[in-house]
């Protein structure tokens, strides 16, 4: 989890408290190398040498996966992005013409690698103002969206011919259209922490494909209200 002693690592007068005390030592084993012997020095300074290594290394290591988890947080969400946009088109093709289609073309699932490493690497920042509880219930709401295509997609394959396919391929476009508002909706909060903002690398980019969505569904919308 990396929310030890690393943590403090972060804040810069820790930072500049473990550098005087560094300094501190070196100097005093020039000053006093007459006096004793390094042998002694070694004893008594080694432990503490060792415990600032470990924690300028734990702060280092905390930090860097950090960065990555934010990275690859922005990555993902925008990749998932344009794959609701792309669903969403889909969708909207279905529901203007759906009687006449037999054979429609697949959703695209999203991803959610990124919530299987928070698992194993949570920053110390997503815990700030209910961060992590936000970006849960997004991701449980991946999952809603996940499993409606999986089901669309398999009853897509096994009742091409069927009667009833116009209507419940409707049901399941609808309902992903649903899931799709409220994962749009989670977004928009989660975008609005200024801890994400600070972290996220082109935020922009993100906010931009969030508006391109909003667009698109806001077609279905439309079309399902005439």
């Amino acid at each position: 989890m990396n929310r030890g002693i690393g943590k403090y690592i972060n804040y810069p007068p820790i930072n500049y408290a473990i550098m005087a005390i560094i300094v501190l030592i070196i100097i005093s084993i020039l000053l006093n190398y007459e006096k004793y012997p390094i042998t002694t020095w070694g004893f008594i300074f080694t432990p503490v040498l060792t415990i600032l290594f470990i924690i300028i290394w734990d702060g280092y290591n905390s930090k860097k996966k950090e960065k990555s988890f934010y990275l690859n947080l922005g990555l993902e969400i925008c990749i998932n992005l344009i794959s609701l946009k792309t669903n969403s088109e889909l969708i909207l093709n279905d529901l203007k013409d759906i009687p006449k289609k037999q054979h429609l073309n697949p959703l695209k699932p999203l991803r959610t690698e990124v919530w299987d490493l928070l698992k194993f690497n949570t920053p110390d920042s997503i815990f700030k103002n209910n961060l992590l509880g936000l970006l849960a219930v997004l991701y449980f709401k991946v999952t809603d969206i996940n499993e409606n295509i999986v089901s669309r997609e398999n009853f897509r394959i096994n009742n091409a011919n069927t009667s009833y396919f116009s209507s419940e391929i409707e049901i399941y476009d609808k309902n992903l259209y649903r899931f799709i508002e409220e994962f749009i909706t989670l977004l928009e909060r989660l975008l609005e922490f200024q801890e994400l903002k600070n972290e996220l690398n082109d935020i922009k980019n993100l906010e931009n494909q969030l508006e391109k969505l909003k667009s698109q569904n806001n077609k279905i919308k439309i079309l399902l209200n005439s």
